[in-house]
């Protein structure tokens, strides 16, 4: 489908026809990326995260001073299965099950 490139302000536009808008799935307002690629124009959507922000706008509306320590993860996971074994533990006694039993249904 034709279209022109036309002068708005200081910069260039390019109207995108309705009929081109629905066959790619995009809406008036989606972020794009554009670039020259062998003397081509390739307009790609960007990626969203979490509806429409993308990670670039996410990451910028973090306070300058937000670092966080390395989680342990290793250490963390096995407090939680100490956690756990001690809750089917706990389960058994107040059923009068074997525990053995109890973690065959857990």
């Amino acid at each position: 489908m034709a279209t022109k490139i036309q002068r708005w302000g200081n910069s260039h536009g390019l109207r995108v026809p309705k009929e081109v808008m629905e066959a790619a799935h995009r809406e008036v307002g989606d972020a794009v990326d554009v670039r020259a690629v062998d003397g081509t124009l390739v307009v790609t959507p960007l990626r969203r995260v979490r509806g429409r922000l993308g990670l670039a706008d996410l990451v910028a509306a973090l306070p300058r001073d937000s670092t966080h320590a390395e989680v342990p993860w290793g250490e963390l996971f096995a407090a939680f299965a100490a956690h756990v074994a001690d809750v089917r533990r706990g389960a058994a006694r107040r059923c009068g099950v074997a525990e053995g039993l109890m973690t065959t249904f857990a």
